[in-house]
């Protein structure tokens, strides 16, 4: 009976195998189908069910190359390693890490998304650090973060690696610009695209000299053949708009920024310079509208509030020119500029406050040494017979209010000229869309992306809240309320004893996260008057 039941169970068992062999190699031949017609989303899907049904290193590879062809790097990138986590050494993976990481970086610097290309190269230099082209694209962003040294430094990195690669012909035409000898450079760099035509940084740059050296018409190819070969490469539709500029084409400089402006909506030269040109045809409500744009992703940039300033000017809003002057000097207070400008808006005043505030800021910009307008602070002063030495006060220009809104607009708060932008180079993590700090009373302030696809009930907060503290002692949850928004809170302290708020809140479908951290309990106040004056439509 025994023997009986043993030869039935393995009857059973010898069908099951063969059912789930032939359900694994339908559902192979039917991902492998969708691949080849580049159906990846309903391939992917494929893949996930034949990588649960098998841990197979080859599966997770495949799985990981649809990732990539679906641009999703991240996703790509940790397939990738899983094959390797199964299969360690194996090749094919390997070579799929490095090709998803290249093109991950040119997706990344495109999108303008320096720092995070940074960070992510770093991780995997750690894995491969005799792979050059990780080091090549490494000093690309730094390059575009107008980071020259470090740039170089990267590149020479790259060049030692592969002595005889078009990268190392690029990194000594650099080297060769840096030096002064543009005419061998030039050289160094046709050769380095003799070697790889698909270089299109060798091929900017050479271009960037061509036009320097009044070369115009072969520059201009070169700018045009990048769009080619990289539709996305911004800086090649900014360099064709300045073109265009240079010889008084505004409509087809105009129409190369709005390109950019598309490729890339962060970019905050194509915005300036869309800006600029309507400001020179006198259409200062379109400049308005695109400097605007532009100091919502910048807030703490004084070149964009200079600009919105004087387009105000023009627009006879002198209210509005007034706060973005004063926003200047609360940046830089030494723009002499800005300085000046603020003196003549008082100084067009009635009331004995406005003359004296006028007084104030024209003595300030007269005592700013190797600035023309200095002088023509002077001559102003003269004019309302008020020694450039007077010392008249005024109302304070100190925490001049800055307003920054994300670019979709649904979250804004007002910041003051106390709060510094913290540089990327700090905090290069993506998944912040502000870092800021008060550095005199030791506070730092994050404001998270809005977070999406991932629920937007209280609980999804609550976890995202949770990931986002980090270590913390003495851990306490609670519920306030800030300008109309009910926010979850979790508060404890740091291994470096300082107080550290983590507010979460939903609406529409996204979950909002902002952090502060700061030394002692009586900052509670300035960390509140922030959040009041936090705005989530």
């Amino acid at each position: 009976m025994k023997k009986i039941f043993f030869l039935v169970l393995v009857m059973v068992l010898s069908c099951f195998s063969f059912s789930w062999a032939t359900q694994f190699d339908d559902l192979k031949k039917k991902a492998d189908n969708l691949v080849m017609k580049k159906q990846y989303s309903q391939a992917a899907e494929c893949y996930e069910k034949l990588l649960k049904m098998k841990q197979s290193h080859v599966i997770a590879n495949n799985l990981g190359f649809i990732y990539a062809e679906m641009q999703d790097y991240d996703k790509a990138l940790e397939l990738y390693h899983k094959a390797l986590s199964i299969k360690p050494g194996y090749k094919d993976a390997e070579n799929n890490i490095l090709a998803a990481s290249a093109n991950y970086a040119k997706s990344l610097i495109e999108k303008g998304k320096y720092e995070a290309t940074i960070k992510m190269l770093a991780k995997i230099k750690k894995e491969f650090p005799k792979a050059g082209e990780l080091y090549y694209y490494t000093g690309v962003a730094y390059q575009a973060m107008d980071r020259l040294p470090e740039a170089v430094a990267e590149w020479k990195k790259s060049a030692k690696i592969n002595p005889d690669s078009s990268i190392a012909l690029y990194t000594k035409g650099i080297e060769e610009i840096m030096s002064g000898d543009t005419e061998k450079a030039s050289k160094t760099l046709k050769a380095a695209l003799e070697k790889s035509p698909n270089n299109v940084y060798a091929r900017n740059m050479l271009a960037m000299l061509q036009a320097k050296s009044g070369n115009i018409e072969e520059a201009e190819k070169n700018f045009k053949k990048i769009t080619e070969q990289r539709p996305n490469y911004v800086e090649a539709y900014l360099n064709l708009g300045y073109l265009a500029e240079q010889r008084g084409d505004s409509q087809s400089a105009m129409n190369y920024y709005k390109t950019a402006n598309v490729k890339n909506p962060y970019s905050i030269k194509a915005a300036i310079n869309m800006g600029n040109i309507y400001y020179k045809m006198g259409r200062y409500f379109d400049a308005e509208a695109c400097y605007k744009k532009a100091s919502r992703n910048f807030p703490f940039s004084a070149e964009l509030h200079k600009a919105l300033a004087l387009t105000y000017s023009k627009e006879k809003k002198y209210a509005e020119a007034l706060g973005e002057f004063k926003t200047v000097v609360g940046i830089n207070p030494n723009d002499a500029e800005s300085l000046y400008a603020i003196g003549l808006i008082y100084a067009a005043g009635t009331t004995e406050e406005e003359k004296n505030s006028s007084i104030e800021f024209l003595n300030k910009c007269s005592q700013i040494s190797n600035s023309p307008y200095a002088q023509l602070a002077s001559q102003k002063l003269n004019l309302m017979n008020v020694p450039a030495s007077a010392n008249i006060s005024s109302p304070a220009i100190q925490n001049t209010d800055i307003l920054a809104e994300s670019p979709e607009g649904d979250i804004s708060m007002t910041i003051t000229s106390e709060w510094a932008d913290v540089p990327q180079q700090s905090n290069s993590d993506d998944k912040y869309m502000w870092v800021m700090s008060n550095f005199e009373k030791g506070i730092m302030f994050i404001v998270y992306k809005p977070i999406s696809g991932r629920g937007s009930d209280e609980s999804s907060a609550k976890r995202e809240a949770e990931k986002a503290i980090g270590k913390i002692n003495s851990k306490q949850a609670s519920e306030t309320t800030f300008n109309g928004t009910k926010y979850s809170v979790i508060e404890g302290k740091t291994q470096s004893n300082k107080i550290r708020k983590v507010f979460s809140t939903t609406n529409n479908g996204k979950i909002y996260i902002l952090i502060a951290e700061f030394p002692k309990p009586e900052n509670t106040s300035d960390v509140d008057k922030l959040m009041n004056s936090v705005k989530i439509k």
